[in-house]
């Protein structure tokens, strides 16, 4: 077996409005409904729109 390594680049992942299409990360609402998997509910700053996942956002991925 051998061991390798290879440097990786730190990226954001954020959500944006779909309504306004204003590109500005959504806020993620105090709020999280404790269903499996908990689904978090996130709001437009400018619109007031509100969306829900079960990703959280936002999150560092690595390419």
């Amino acid at each position: 077996m051998k061991v390798h390594s290879r440097r990786l680049k730190p990226v954001e992942v954020y959500v944006t409005c779909d309504k306004c299409n204003i590109h500005y990360p959504m806020t993620k609402s105090s709020r999280t409904l404790l269903s499996d998997p908990p689904i978090y509910t996130y709001f437009c700053r400018n619109c007031g729109h509100k969306e829900q996942s079960s990703e959280v956002y936002p999150r560092i991925e690595y390419k």
